[in-house]
């Protein structure tokens, strides 16, 4: 008999670390699972007790039933990771084939530096009270939290991103960004280079109670493009499989109003843009708008759950959901 277990690494404290799905082939009947080291490999986790094991029961239909009706069979891990600040990032050479992995701040703080290479997080990124070496040389202050990568505090525009990121369903926490200028968010442009494939891609990544306000140039209502996963995307880029949950996304002010807020992405620039299977919850929007805006479309605010702003010619995002609160009142949106 062959099913599909899901199986549950967290550390003692309950804290999940990573959670895989493995095909066992058993009889059906009691079923006794054991850790693999394989399934930890580079997360900078270790097996707490390698001998630990786990007991399922295997139908004659194949469906599996927990211990205590939990979701997943649950193993202890212990962290073993230590930061060396010699390398740039923990492994890979930022091709396609063999990325960049990113374990820490400091290690996504450096993919501003290879705005068009490819990267994978190999576990949960804390960026509480991170503030980049360089930053400072930049005019960009502890209180403005983190930088968009593709800013320097300079700019009035991001550099383009037109790598890669897999978030391989790690989870982004302590994301704080306050920001005077444009393209806002934890990238702040992400752009398809025309005729790459798998290029200007943000996918699989959660990011959990962010704080991100951005405002916009006074007199123009599309600025601002503020979002927590990406302020804007252009060219055909892609934002698949990303949640945000909990938390605030902020842009504009009285009298400087902006559309383009939104909680995975802020402003979708063209129509080739493609935002699919994300979902937001318990998220706090604030956006100043038009009144002409709310008369074109009575559901405006709700869709800035997921997306600020897109042009005419393009498509709504695809199979995503959004619940959350905009400028104080409950707000649900589904893009089938």
């Amino acid at each position: 008999m062959e099913a599909t277990v899901k199986v549950r690494y967290e550390l003692a404290d309950g804290k999940p670390v990573k959670e895989v799905e493995r095909v066992i082939q058993e009889k059906p009947g009691e079923v006794v699972l054991k850790p693999l080291a394989s399934e930890l490999e580079g997360t900078g986790f270790r097996l707490t007790d390698a001998d630990e094991t786990y007991t399922v029961s295997l139908s004659p239909e194949g469906k599996v039933t927990y211990q205590a009706n939990d979701t997943a069979a649950t193993f202890t891990v212990e962290d073993t990771y230590v930061d060396d600040p010699s390398k740039e990032f923990d492994d890979g050479d930022g091709t396609q084939q063999n990325p960049y992995i990113i374990m820490n701040a400091r290690q996504l703080d450096n993919v501003r530096n290879h705005l068009d290479a490819h990267y994978k997080l190999g576990r949960d990124i804390d960026l509480t009270g991170y503030y980049g070496a360089t930053w400072v040389e930049q005019g960009w202050t502890e209180e403005m939290g983190w930088m968009p990568i593709g800013r320097t505090a300079s700019q009035t525009q991001c550099e383009m991103f037109k790598g890669s990121l897999d978030g391989q369903n790690f989870t982004i926490t302590g994301l704080k960004i306050t920001d005077s200028k444009q393209q806002v968010g934890l990238f702040g442009r992400v752009v398809k280079d025309t005729g790459v494939e798998g290029s200007g891609v943000i996918c699989n990544l959660n990011v959990q109670a962010p704080e991100v306000w951005g405002c916009t140039s006074e007199g123009n209502s599309y600025d601002g493009k503020v979002g927590v996963i990406v302020g804007q995307t252009n060219n055909g880029a892609a934002v698949r499989n990303c949640t945000v949950s909990g938390g605030s996304v902020k842009g504009g002010k009285e009298g400087e109003p902006t559309k383009s807020v939104g909680g995975i992405v802020g402003y979708q620039g063209s129509a080739s843009d493609q935002i699919s299977n994300c979902t937001v919850e318990d998220l706090n929007v604030t956006v100043h708008i038009l009144d002409s805006e709310l008369k074109k479309d009575s559901d405006a605010y709700a869709k800035r759950l997921i997306l600020g702003y897109k042009p005419n010619s393009a498509s709504w995002p695809t199979a995503c959901l959004g619940a959350g609160w905009v400028n104080g009142e409950e707000k649900t949106v589904t893009f089938s």
